[in-house]
């Protein structure tokens, strides 16, 4: 009797320290999903946050102002779009054209076209983030700049020339025959970013930098949703964690995803647990061409 009872403890200790067990791994996996959808949000945060600054938004203005450039971004729908991923996914793909601050600023106003087209910075631009094109349209991210304050506030500006010490350029407007630049205002410089799920990997790609870089792991899809009314990106992540199970967990949270993203992971069973992340950023910077259209009539000379 006591050899009996002593089995049945023993069997219920290694049941108890099973089920523990299981509930550490099943915990540590949810943390791991948790831990890649928050790398998703950092990821985006400030591309997103700084997308169309001083940038026009209908395409057809937005590829004029880089004078029809064949190159990069230039030739997109405007600084935000969401096209079809690498792997032909709907919405699979997010290309983003933002500026980013380059720490130095304007010692002195400008009124283009009678103070000439010169700019002076309080301190050097890095060489390798700063290039000039004395004629056309521009053919790297290099050649173009951005004052947030500008007036018009619509107005990329092309570099035609930089000096030796980097602490001065000439630059050229293609959209605006007169515009202002304001003492302090500092200087941005233009950067483009893709960001697309592939094989369970997220990517993005930074064109400034060489080729695409693998970011986040366990991304089984990813979805994005740019609405120019509300000036807000909707991302639809689908993440999984890295422990197979013998049974097929259910998605969390797929009721929430889309129609129209028929094709997505989410409707395919794995082994994998995955949840559904929805989250929503919005496009501080992003303006709609209605609000600078015959903003330009304001004297100058002010």
């Amino acid at each position: 009797m006591a050899s009996l009872l002593t089995s049945i403890l023993c069997l219920s200790l290694i049941t108890t320290l099973k089920q523990s067990a299981d509930l550490l791994l099943r915990n540590r996996d949810l943390r791991t999903i948790q831990n890649r959808a928050e790398a998703v949000v950092t990821l985006l945060r400030n591309p997103v946050f700084y997308c169309g600054m001083g940038l026009p938004v209908a395409p057809n203005e937005y590829r004029a102002a880089f004078g029809g450039s064949v190159y990069a971004s230039y030739y997109w729908n405007g600084p935000i779009s969401a096209v079809k991923s690498p792997t032909g996914k709907a919405g699979g793909e997010l290309r983003l054209v933002y500026a980013k601050p380059a720490y130095v600023k304007l010692t002195s106003d400008l009124k283009y076209p009678d103070d000439g087209n010169k700019l002076y910075f309080n301190g050097a631009v890095g060489v390798d983030t700063l290039a000039s094109r004395s004629s056309g349209p521009p053919e790297t991210l290099r050649e173009c700049v951005i004052f947030k304050n500008s007036f018009p506030r619509v107005n990329p500006l092309i570099v035609r020339w930089v000096t030796g010490t980097r602490k001065s350029v000439e630059v050229e407007s293609l959209i605006n025959p007169e515009f202002k630049l304001y003492k302090g205002d500092m200087l941005h410089l233009l950067y483009v970013y893709r960001i697309f799920a592939r094989n369970g990997i997220l990517y993005t790609q930074d064109y400034r930098m060489s080729g695409e870089q693998p970011r986040v792991d366990g991304i089984s899809d990813i979805r994005f949703d740019a609405d120019a009314e509300r000036r807000t990106l909707t991302v639809y992540a689908l993440i999984r964690g890295d422990r197979a199970y013998v049974d097929r967990p259910a998605v969390d949270g797929a009721e929430t995803w889309p129609e129209k993203f028929s094709d997505g992971e989410v409707y395919k069973q794995s082994n994998y647990r995955r949840r559904l992340f929805v989250f929503t950023l919005g496009l501080p910077n992003y303006m709609k061409e209605e609000v600078f259209k015959g903003k330009c009539v304001r004297d100058l000379s002010q």
